[in-house]
């Protein structure tokens, strides 16, 4: 008794009510769409479900460094949403950090589960959505962050950021304009993880300097 007394499982289930509810939401959503695809459009479970490299018999560093990438965009979302969340909780009154995180957040999922499930080239196209539109899309989003954030984001290692955006043009315009008698995937999937890789250091950098000013701040 001393020991379930200790675990305190009611005040554990109350404190962590709604992070349930955010789990199940997830779960319907996306165990909801494997059903719907599975049983709507006929596609098997195993090929919604089970390992790529695993699926298609491939070896396993099949997409090595494309799946490297998975794992910073992932990291620079978290991390954006984090914040947003600690900003948040803080009861801050300058708004400005707390948008840019969201907002930051929120473009980097856009990027990262079109870079993930090829969206751009694969899924948008079956709508009659080319591949310019969609790239038109994130270049504007792209661009509403930076002049909505420009003096948030000049206090920061803005370098990083610059960096990161130059890598990704680059791999763009090698994506859409090839280079003749060169390997299109050396330079392009190059400069996008470096873009990538870049990304997630910069975020992770002004993530840091963010919670460092707000907890001396607290202190």
């Amino acid at each position: 008794m001393n020991f379930l007394r200790k675990l305190n499982l009611k005040k554990q289930f109350k404190h962590s009510s709604k992070s349930f509810l955010i789990i199940l939401l997830i779960q319907v959503i996306c165990i909801g769409a494997v059903l719907y695809m599975h049983f709507v459009k006929d596609i098997a479970i195993a090929t919604l479900t089970r390992d790529v490299t695993e699926l298609n018999q491939v070896p396993v560093y099949t997409g090595f460094l494309s799946q490297l990438g998975i794992f910073f965009w992932a990291g620079s979302s978290a991390i954006c949403f984090l914040c947003y969340r600690l900003f948040i909780k803080s009861g801050g009154n300058d708004t400005l950090p707390k948008s840019f995180f969201l907002t930051a957040a929120l473009l980097t999922l856009f990027l990262g589960f079109d870079d993930v499930y090829m969206l751009h080239e694969k899924f948008f196209p079956t709508f009659h959505i080319s591949e310019k539109i969609v790239y038109l899309f994130y270049t504007l989003f792209t661009i509403y962050f930076l002049i909505r954030f420009f003096s948030y984001i000049l206090k920061t290692q803005y370098i990083l950021l610059a960096f990161a955006l130059f890598f990704f043009a680059l791999s763009v315009i090698l994506d859409m304009s090839p280079i003749t008698g060169v390997d299109p995937y050396i330079l392009e999937d190059s400069f996008k993880f470096i873009a990538i890789v870049s990304w997630f250091f910069y975020f992770f950098q002004t993530a840091k300097n963010f919670l460092v000013f707000h907890i001396n701040g607290k202190s």
